[in-house]
């Protein structure tokens, strides 16, 4: 298992750009972050602050406060990234991730007015999550880490519906995480139909 990770971050390098890149703009923000924590103010999503710094929209799913959280998605992100940018092209990986990960922050602002939330907000959860996602609409049955993709995104998407139900006042990302799995699922269908009636 460990020589085939190893394999496919030497793969990575070359024909992954996309999935190299955001994972670089992922990991630059951690340490800016971490080296300048004012920083947060402006790259951090805060719903209450949104129209003093509306490119947080955009900003946050490039940001991390927490080393177990950056890990956790970039894990995703290059799982996922390098598989579903071999089935269709960096561009499409880059719109995938921007998408789920601005459709995730509009969630935030939104949920955050029901649940009373206060507080920045961080994380490419909704992006990570809708590029697993994009993978397993244009390839379900494809095995990873020995399960199937489907069952992987399937897992994610019932987690995180169970953990809002159980306490919404905490899980402020739980809708966030279903809406990302949601709209990239989606996407991937949209991208696999367009690339299939091409060859048509």
């Amino acid at each position: 298992m460990v020589e085939s990770i190893l394999k496919k971050i030497k793969n990575s390098s070359f024909n992954s750009p996309a999935t190299n890149i955001l994972i670089s703009l992922n990991v630059l923000n951690f340490i800016i972050i971490y080296i300048f924590p004012n920083s947060g103010k402006v790259l951090l999503l805060d719903p209450q602050k949104l129209t003093q710094t509306p490119w947080t929209l955009i900003s946050v799913f490039f940001s991390h406060e927490v080393l177990y959280h950056l890990l956790v998605n970039m894990g995703l992100l290059f799982i996922f990234g390098v598989e579903l940018e071999k089935a269709v092209d960096a561009r499409n990986v880059f719109f995938i991730y921007v998408l789920t990960g601005f459709l995730g922050s509009i969630t935030i602002v939104l949920y955050s007015v029901i649940i009373q939330w206060t507080g920045p907000v961080a994380g490419a959860s909704a992006a990570t999550f809708g590029i697993a996602a994009a993978f397993a609409a244009i390839s379900p049955n494809n095995i990873i880490l020995k399960g199937k993709v489907k069952h992987w995104v399937l897992s994610l998407f019932i987690v995180n519906i169970i953990v809002t139900m159980l306490n919404p006042q905490v899980s402020v990302a739980a809708p966030v995480h279903a809406l990302g799995i949601i709209s990239g699922f989606i996407s991937g269908l949209w991208i696999k139909r367009k690339n299939f009636t091409k060859k048509q």
